[in-house]
């Protein structure tokens, strides 16, 4: 044979690879794609020894439970409860898409055992249960049949928050449930909206918490996990074998005690006092809890006035007879608590301080005026609300002039009013005209602070442009119960959008009877609401340890759509025992 050049050679060999790469090429687009469908499907039941409602099941028996798929050996561990308590570890050993359990000792005779898989459960492929499972079966002649179920509002995932009922004692005294040191007789976990069903257990009163387990230990760590304290206790019996409206809100528990963090001296009458939390309200004799000394003359200094400050619920202007150029104070808080009923850390409730009492110069000035200058799509009703960065001298409406007109110049009455000494309030006696431009004039000549000094600015201009009436609806209905709550005067109602915004209204029905949530955007809504029996205007959540329940609150079962000039009336809340 001949040789051939060599760059014929090498020209052959560059056709060979290139004709090599391109077939290898067309054969990589001919293979499909690697693998089938991606797993979509959560794992579900389809069997178990003993089968559902077994009776007469032996006490040395075991439990089998099939799935549709394999399972994720250690999410079943932990999704896995039985009750009563076996009283030890479980075993368990898999065998394709089976699963046994066995017990560590003979299970109790004449006894109805549930093992609930909980959505913490997940396939091979890391997909979750759809809702828990519940296996009942007994080891005597009958299955109890009584249940508790309802629902978590309010949370964006509530799947997977576990609910422990305890059975309480016959005897009153229920100090023994304690969720921070076990979980509760009878466990399962919500479902992927919240919802949550306990079956299967005996006749009897209980205590049902939602817990958020976080470090799934099996017990509730307040400043960890969330927890959902109920508004009641439950009874089952043969008269009443379910009951399916207990529902719950989590929250996370408050256990630290507060702390008074500052305190300092503004001028020759004024102090300012800090804590590093909120604290609850005290409306009246707000001066008597505190206590402020001179520590240079060794006497008590008198608190002639004391206020929070309104856009900041930590602060605290306390009012005082004059001081002296130079002073070393001492002050002290006393009873007080925060929202969640904690008491002052005694620790912390005094604070030294001192300086130049200085006399008060400074003029007062305007920190916050709402709706903001040419804020648009303002509401029909929205007042006008005016904040001042210190303690104003009390005024009747001769002093200050809220002048409110619309784009024609047209005057606006309205209604002036203190809401402290911080802040002015403007309610107009109609509502704004819609689609218009309207102005708020305040003239302060005659407004001063404590010690005399004028405001700042005395005139003060802010527009805004109010909303297309033409837009809005409303939603209205009735609102009746059958409970005997202590007090029932005082029903806080809130229009929640669900769909097409974020807006809100409230509502206070002062007993039992009709509503109607005015001026509405648009939208899905959903309406909710709570029996404030404290009152003071906020939801109570109840607190584990000691037992304080959660206010009643509820939830209208259907979501209400409302078209403009359409009002959606006739949504009927009934609120049951």
């Amino acid at each position: 044979m001949t040789n051939l050049p060599n760059k014929t050679r090498l020209t052959r060999h560059l056709f060979y690879a290139l004709l090599g790469g391109l077939l290898g090429l067309t054969c990589a687009r001919q293979i499909g794609p690697s693998g089938g469908p991606v797993d979509e499907q959560p794992p579900e039941i389809i069997n178990t020894i003993p089968p559902q409602s077994a009776v007469r099941v032996p006490i040395e028996a075991s439990v089998e439970i099939e799935f549709t798929e394999k399972i994720d050996r250690e999410t079943f561990a932990e999704a896995l409860f039985v009750s009563p308590d076996p009283g030890g570890e479980l075993k368990f050993s898999y065998s394709g898409r089976r699963v046994r359990i066995e017990f560590p000792k003979p299970l109790l005779p004449e006894r109805t055992y549930v093992v609930t898989i909980g959505t913490d459960l997940r396939d091979n492929h890391n997909v979750a249960m759809a809702s828990s499972y519940t296996l009942a079966f007994s080891t005597g002649d009958s299955i109890d049949r009584g249940e508790i179920a309802g629902q978590i509002f309010g949370e964006s995932n509530p799947q997977g928050i576990l609910l422990w009922a305890y059975i309480l004692p016959e005897q009153p005294d229920s100090m023994g449930i304690d969720p921070r040191k076990r979980s509760g007789d009878y466990v399962t976990q919500a479902g992927a909206k919240g919802e949550y069903r306990i079956p299967f257990i005996a006749g009897g009163k209980y205590r049902v918490f939602a817990i958020q387990d976080q470090a799934r230990n099996g017990v509730y760590d307040p400043m960890e996990d969330r927890i959902g304290v109920p508004d009641r206790d439950i009874e089952i019996s043969a008269e009443n074998l379910r009951v399916t409206n207990l529902h719950f809100r989590m929250t996370q528990e408050d256990t630290v005690q507060p702390v008074l963090s500052n305190a300092s001296l503004n001028n020759a009458n004024t102090i300012e006092v800090r804590f590093d939390e909120e604290l609850a309200r005290i409306d009246s004799a707000l001066a008597s809890h505190f206590v402020l000394q001179d520590t240079l003359k060794n006497t008590t200094v008198n608190i002639r006035n004391a206020a929070h400050f309104p856009l900041d619920p930590k602060l605290y202007f306390l009012i005082t007879e004059p001081l002296d150029s130079i002073v070393q104070l001492k002050i002290e808080a006393l009873e007080m608590t925060d929202p969640a009923g904690n008491a002052l850390d005694q620790a912390f409730s005094q604070f030294g301080f001192g300086g130049n009492a200085r006399p008060d110069t400074l003029r007062p000035k305007i920190v916050r005026f709402a709706p903001e200058d040419s804020s648009t799509g303002v509401a029909l009703d929205t007042p006008i609300r005016i904040v001042f960065n210190e303690w104003m001298q009390p005024s009747d409406s001769s002093a200050i002039s809220v002048r409110a007109v619309d784009s024609l110049r047209t005057p606006i009455d309205g209604r002036l009013q203190w809401l402290n000494p911080f802040e002015l309030l403007f309610q107009s006696g109609s509502t704004w005209k819609s689609q218009t431009r309207h102005t708020i004039e305040l003239q302060a000549e005659k407004l001063r602070d404590l010690t005399g000094n004028m405001l700042l600015d005395t005139t003060a201009v802010r527009t805004f442009v109010v909303l297309n009436a033409d837009t809005l609806s409303e939603i209205a209905g009735t609102l009746s119960t059958t409970l005997m709550l202590p007090d029932c005067t005082n029903i806080y109602l809130k229009a929640v959008q669900i769909e097409g915004g974020k807006a809100e209204r409230a509502f206070k029905l002062v007993g039992p009877g009709e509503y109607r949530f005015r001026h509405l955007l648009p939208g899905v809504y959903r309406i909710e609401g709570f029996f404030d029996t404290k009152p003071n205007g906020e939801f109570d959540f109840g607190t584990a340890v000691p037992f304080v329940p959660a206010e009643r609150f509820f939830v209208y079962a259907d979501s209400i759509k409302i078209r403009p000039r359409w009002p959606n009336e006739g949504n009927d809340i009934v609120v049951e025992k």
